[in-house]
């Protein structure tokens, strides 16, 4: 399969993954250096609101009342870009397809850190959050960590041949999925896993919800955020 078939078969399993993207821009002096020298830019109006990546008008502000239902529908809609990928797999040269699946990768990793950092940082949000509205950022930050997940199952089993992205592959996999990092490396105590002094008897103790590490920085985010839907560099 020549590379043009394989880059046209890339392209089409992307709408997939930012249509229906919620997300919103903080108003803070980070990203206000950013944007410093994208004064065409009019994004004053969207600070520290709901917005939703629409399939057809692209960024609006979210309304209430809005129909969810291809973001309720996300989860399969990622599920058949896994077959998709299964499939065009036994049809491609290996290389080619390597390549389509690491650019592949790196939209879907890029996706779950930006998805976890909205999820994790609502407090930003200027307009009002209702139960609705949180749900559907954690929804997608769970259809996206189920995605990755997916993806390093069925095609990096072995975690052999893992691409260097713009993040950190392996930190992710250690903090998010502590079986699959388990395969990764051998020499390495499980993540989360409770450490006891040597003793016979230990007397357990409380657990606490341990807070994970943010894998994304704001200005990170943001700029991912921006280059990716508005189209700055």
């Amino acid at each position: 399969m020549d590379k043009t078939e394989l880059s046209k078969f890339y392209r089409g399993l992307l709408p997939v993954l930012w249509e229906e993207l919620f997300f919103y821009i903080p108003d803070n002096k980070k990203v206000n250096e950013f944007l410093k020298g994208h004064e065409g830019f009019d994004y004053q109006k969207y600070r520290g609101r709901i917005l939703v990546l629409d399939r057809y008008e692209g960024p609006v502000v979210y309304e209430e009342g809005r129909n969810n239902g291809r973001a309720l529908l996300k989860g399969a809609s990622l599920k058949d870009n896994i077959h998709q990928l299964l499939k065009k797999k036994a049809d491609s040269d290996a290389m080619g397809f390597d390549y389509a699946l690491t650019l592949y990768l790196e939209q879907v990793e890029c996706l779950f850190y930006i998805c976890n950092w909205l999820e994790q940082n609502l407090d930003q949000v200027h307009d009002p959050l209702n139960d609705t509205v949180k749900g559907l950022f954690r929804m997608q930050y769970d259809h996206f960590k189920a995605h990755l997940e997916t993806l390093l199952q069925y095609f990096y089993p072995e975690k052999d041949g893992l691409p260097k992205g713009n993040f950190d592959l392996k930190k992710v996999i250690a903090v998010n999925f502590p079986d699959l990092s388990k395969k990764y490396t051998k020499t390495e105590p499980r993540i989360g896993k409770l450490q006891t002094p040597d003793k016979k008897e230990a007397s357990p103790l409380p657990r606490k919800k341990a807070k994970k590490p943010p894998l994304i920085t704001e200005i990170e985010a943001e700029t991912a955020l921006f280059k990716r839907i508005f189209k700055i560099d």
